[in-house]
């Protein structure tokens, strides 16, 4: 058994390894033991910075409270929202941008980070949709997206002291509300 040592960022690092090489001064278990603690510590990495992102964006309609919200009404929709630029990033770690064109059609790009296996090789692409008010005041979106369903929603839109967020209710405290970007806001 041999001693070994590698640096991180700067750092050295030692350990015992079951296989060295006197010639070089590498073993392959030490290797294979480095890449793992690298890819292990990138891991927590981006779960800590996930974790902490998520952790500070409100996740249900009752945590809007401290934020002062205001239900937009169906008329102040119909002034917002055409020719608006949107963007929101979903769950999974993608964002996605689009422009609510007055006729009802958008197209929405996307930059597929959140995509499962794909965040370092991701492939941004765009997908047609529409948009519309219903008669209840609710915006509503339909993303025919390529590789997946169809995505089809109704929310109800809050504006408050920190932006825009989106709701399937506008009474359940417990709905889970989504951070809309409207026009930059």
């Amino acid at each position: 058994m041999g001693e070994t040592s590698f640096a991180f960022h700067g750092r050295a690092f030692g350990g015992t390894t079951l296989h060295s090489s006197r010639r070089t001064g590498h073993s392959s278990a030490g290797s294979s033991w480095k890449a793992k603690c690298v890819l292990f510590l990138c891991s927590l990495g981006v779960l800590v910075v996930s974790g902490s992102a998520l952790a500070e964006q409100p996740a249900l309609l009752g945590d809007l409270e401290a934020m002062h919200p205001n239900k937009l009404s169906k008329q102040q929709l119909e002034q917002l929202l055409p020719g608006a630029k949107m963007s929101r990033k979903v769950y999974s770690g993608s964002t996605n941008y689009w422009t609510n064109e007055p006729d009802g059609t958008l197209v929405v790009s996307t930059d597929n980070r959140g995509r499962i296996g794909t965040s370092a090789m991701a492939v941004p692409s765009t997908s047609p949709g529409r948009w519309h008010i219903s008669p209840e005041g609710r915006y509503c979106v339909t993303i025919e997206w390529k590789k997946i369903a169809t995505e089809d929603w109704c929310r109800y839109v809050f504006e408050t002291s920190e932006g825009y967020y989106s709701s399937k209710s506008d009474q359940n405290r417990s709905e889970k509300v989504y951070r809309l970007e409207i026009n930059g806001r």
